[in-house]
């Protein structure tokens, strides 16, 4: 694992509940407004530089305390395709056209990216589940937040 360093001005941490953080990252506080890659990006498919988003991975994995191969973020399409994650490394096909994840690996973090679209994230404390799915509205009206639920139940989750 590496070194877990103190969050720099782009990463906020919530505890979802116990046992289970969830981070979220902004651009940083330094961000050119005239220039969308002038900072913080993790988002390999928006017209960055591969080195500036592989850059800022290493640092994102860095700072939150996970081996980068365990940063599992999908190409996201305004879908309802939600994919378990249930061992590694995830081949690249596998996350193209997701928009929701669900995973009981541990130390491993599981992420989307959100502009205009809403985060939703759910947690399974006690059988160690957890989700991230991206809602823009086309998947929230296609019922996103229910599949990836349904995929969290389909993996032994409990929300009894």
């Amino acid at each position: 694992m590496t070194a877990k360093s103190p969050n720099p001005d782009w990463l906020n941490t919530i505890e979802l509940c116990d046992g289970v953080k969830a981070w979220y990252t902004s651009r940083g506080d330094n961000a050119d407004t005239d220039d969308a890659y002038s900072h913080f990006n993790i988002c390999h498919y928006t017209g960055d530089s591969e080195a500036h988003t592989a850059s800022c991975r290493h640092a994102l994995c860095n700072a939150v305390g996970i081996e980068p191969e365990r940063l599992i973020v999908p190409r996201q399409t305004h879908s309802v395709n939600c994919v378990t994650i249930d061992r590694l490394p995830v081949d690249n096909d596998t996350l193209q056209g997701v928009d929701a994840l669900v995973t009981s690996l541990d130390n491993t973090a599981i992420g989307i990216s959100t502009a205009d679209c809403v985060p939703v994230l759910m947690a399974d404390p006690v059988n160690r589940i957890i989700a991230a799915a991206h809602a823009g509205w086309r998947g929230a009206i296609r019922g996103i937040a229910n599949v990836t639920l349904s995929e969290m139940l389909a993996n032994g989750a409990d929300i009894s």
